[in-house]
């Protein structure tokens, strides 16, 4: 019964659990409420976002006076579930066996809609030669069942990341080419996403990586230009770098764990050119980290070597390595708006949390994010997005809390987030989130909805088998209907039918209207 006890935790949550100690919530009984919930000791130090979905609950094991207002916040935040990785194989095929199900759960669930990624490396099998078909079926049907959509353009190989469960890399035509993809300190390759230093080099056919991205855009507009009014697209995430996101890849998993610093990516022949020529030095190297390092064990993050992170060399660096990153960004983010005129652009930041407790960032430095020396990376970064073009700020980590790190990660992604939604909030843009992690569980519901206040959407990691589980599939729509600000019953009606049979009293064993 492991479900139910959550369902009627959650209608708790909703406004609509029935016991006769709980009243529902009124515009005018809001601060009434918020002081109330301020005076529980298990609220102390937690934002009102965070107590208007849980205090109502505690007011009632705390056995609250009867006429206890109601604990709710009924601003409304579209949710979004992302598609499988694989739901398009390599050859270009539709898994029509697997949407029957995932229509279902959608539905079930109250989602707004989902989001799916269109892999270059299935689409364009050959330079300037487009095949959408698959994705045409998926987004018609979409239309046709009333969900919303959100398109990433997926210019990154999938196999390599964490949670990735597909093997599908970029297009042979690049994939074979020397000299254009990052490169670490020790010359190994990542062909993850082509190298930003590459962004202006001509290639095989003669095209650079970004004119590709343009052609892709413009391949991609003029097969949906019907769809991209607002129905069903209503977003596009412009990829931007490994997983989609706009970052260096400093942490592949094949040379890389947790929590290590990752390693800089600025050894290729075109990061090296553009490097010198910046230092005006023919001989200047990037530092050397290794991707499991910790701080303290390099030099360039210790606070006690003369070439490190706040040195005059650390500040001309880690300033030449962002900022080629945010160019990156702008370019691409440019060249998208310049051909998807009336469609919402989203990019997506990394929730790198781990070090962020500690004074270099290290975690985050090599992945491009200069968040030390009184830079604040993420105002920089949605400030750069904003210009570009883009509406929404996507960020990652929303589940995670910091009491679920080991310490020695010296991991903050609560203070993290919380940096990152003030950077969209100030530069202008829309803030929306999403979990890092494949996760069922209710603390990450919870933790997910403390940022609820100052959400524009939330995409939820990932329609999975596990999250079609009759338990995780109430959890999540009552999650869903938190979201929504919706106050009605969130239990699955199959699931409220065998409610109604059970006999014991206490307030989880009734029904809505049972006063």
């Amino acid at each position: 019964l492991l479900w139910l006890a959550n369902a009627d935790r959650w209608r708790g949550v909703n406004g609509t659990c029935p016991g006769t100690a709980f009243k529902r919530q009124t515009a005018s009984n809001v601060e009434q409420c918020k002081r109330r919930c301020e005076a529980l000791p298990a609220c102390q130090g937690v934002s009102y976002d965070r107590q208007s979905q849980n205090c109502a609950f505690l007011a009632g094991t705390e056995a609250v006076a009867t006429e206890t207002p109601r604990c709710f916040n009924q601003h409304h935040v579209e949710v979004f579930v992302m598609m499988p990785l694989d739901l398009v194989s390599m050859d270009g095929q539709l898994q029509e066996d697997q949407l029957p199900a995932i229509w279902a759960a959608l539905a079930t669930s109250k989602a707004d809609g989902f989001m799916v990624d269109v892999w270059w490396g299935i689409t364009e099998p050959e330079p300037k030669k487009y095949n959408f078909a698959p994705y045409r079926r998926l987004i018609d049907e979409a239309k046709s069942r009333g969900f919303k959509v959100q398109i990433v353009s997926s210019f990154h190989q999938c196999g390599g990341n964490v949670g990735d469960a597909c093997n599908i890399p970029l297009p042979e035509f690049v994939r074979s080419l020397p000299d254009i993809w990052y490169k670490d300190a020790e010359g190994k390759e990542t062909k993850e996403y082509i190298s930003l230093f590459a962004d202006a080099v001509p290639l095989a056919d003669q095209r650079t990586p970004l004119k590709m991205y343009g052609d892709w855009f413009k391949a991609f507009r003029k097969e949906f230009k019907n769809e991209l009014k607002g129905e069903p697209i209503v977003e596009i995430m412009v990829g931007l770098g490994p997983c989609g996101e706009m970052r260096y890849p400093s942490y592949p998993l094949d040379r890389w764990s947790f929590p290590g610093i990752g390693a800089f990516q600025s050894f290729d022949v075109h990061a090296l050119k553009s490097l010198r020529t910046a230092a005006q030095n023919e001989t200047f190297m990037p530092p050397h980290v290794n991707y499991n390092d910790f701080p303290q064990d390099t030099s360039f993050f210790s606070l006690n070597h003369p070439s490190n992170y706040v040195s005059s060399t650390g500040h001309f660096f880690l300033e030449w390595y962002s900022a080629a990153l945010k160019q990156h960004g702008t370019d691409v983010i440019s060249i998208a708006q310049k051909i998807f005129k009336k469609v919402r652009l989203a990019a997506k930041i990394s929730g790198i949390h781990w070090w962020y407790q500690s004074p270099s960032h290290a975690a985050e430095v090599t992945a491009g994010y200069y968040n030390t020396n009184f830079h604040n990376a993420y105002l920089e970064i949605a400030q750069v997005l904003k210009n570009a073009g883009a509406e929404v700020f996507d960020f990652t980590c929303l589940e995670m809390r910091d009491s679920e790190q080991p310490e020695d990660a010296h991991s903050g992604p609560e203070e993290l987030v919380r940096q990152s939604q003030a950077a969209a909030e100030a530069a202008g843009l829309h803030f929306a989130g999403e979990n890092a992690l494949q996760r069922y569980d209710q603390s990450a519901y919870d933790q997910m909805l403390v940022y609820k206040e100052n959400l524009f959407a939330l995409t939820y990691l990932r329609m999975t088998e596990a999250l079609m589980q009759p338990e995780n599939l109430q959890r999540f729509r009552c999650f869903v209907f938190a979201m929504h600000g919706d106050q009605s019953d969130c239990t699955i009606p199959d699931n409220r039918q065998s409610l109604l049979k059970r006999k014991e009293d206490g307030c989880r064993h009734h029904l809505p209207g049972e006063m």
